[in-house]
């Protein structure tokens, strides 16, 4: 059993889309540059917030720690460990510094920024004896060689194979960032295609999110992603 950090900061500001969340990074991003140096003191990177590198301006390839979503129409960063850590910081920053007038989203500059609520909880990942059932919703499952692969299979089944190869491995990336290593030892299965959203663009490549029911005998927390780009809403699980 591992106990995990996770912090859920929570904004009264509607979100409508993937690109309303994309886009909500900017402004937490620009904050974060200009109150650096309180990062830098209690030794979290910034770049937890954006999950690049700061000198060549390209994507870090690991597991997200902080990830931009949305729950009930509205915008929310989780955090997950040190990601919470960093999170409980800037929730703390928000409350006492004044928002600079350059700081935008959407055009707008007048945001609630104060009346956000942080919330933090434990969660106790470990191994069961028995399958759970999961919903993860907008899930991208599948690198792009792959997700051609995929497009061009005929058989329900041979694309449901090319699912279950995937989901395990996502799952022991976020396991990973956790500080879990079950290796070889758990089971994750996709159990039923709900849905496939309309394609949307994903470095240049357009591609099909699903939203899926799947079984796994790993206790995991509601709330985060899964699959490529979990750092903006994407590949949202749930337990059943």
């Amino acid at each position: 059993m591992r106990t995990v950090q996770i912090t859920n900061l929570i904004f009264d500001i509607p979100v409508n889309s993937v690109e309303d969340i994309k886009a909500f990074r900017k402004p937490v991003s620009n904050l974060i540059k200009q109150w650096r140096s309180d990062f830098d003191n209690a030794g979290i990177p910034v770049d937890y917030f954006h999950n690049h590198n700061e000198e060549t301006g390209n994507t870090i390839n690991r597991y997200p720690l902080i990830q931009y979503h949305a729950i009930n129409g509205r915008l929310v960063i989780t955090g997950i460990n040190e990601g919470s850590e960093a999170l409980e910081i800037f929730s703390g920053l928000l409350a006492e510094r004044e928002i600079p007038g350059d700081v935008h989203f959407k055009g707008k500059s007048n945001l609630p920024w104060k009346t956000h609520q942080l919330k933090q909880d434990e969660f106790d990942i470990r191994l069961t004896d028995t399958l759970s059932e999961y919903l993860i919703t907008n899930w991208l499952p599948l690198e792009d060689e792959r997700y051609e692969l995929w497009s061009e299979m005929l058989s329900l089944q041979d694309r449901i194979t090319l699912l279950d190869e995937a989901l395990p491995r996502q799952i022991a990336k976020f396991l990973g960032a956790a500080g879990i290593n079950y290796s070889a030892s758990f089971t994750a299965f996709v159990s039923n295609i709900l849905s496939t959203e309309n394609k949307i663009k994903e470095y240049n490549f357009h591609k099909l999110p699903f939203t899926c029911t799947f079984r796994c005998n790993v206790l995991l927390p509601d709330g985060i992603g899964i699959g490529q780009v979990p750092s903006i809403g994407f590949g949202r699980i749930n337990k059943l």
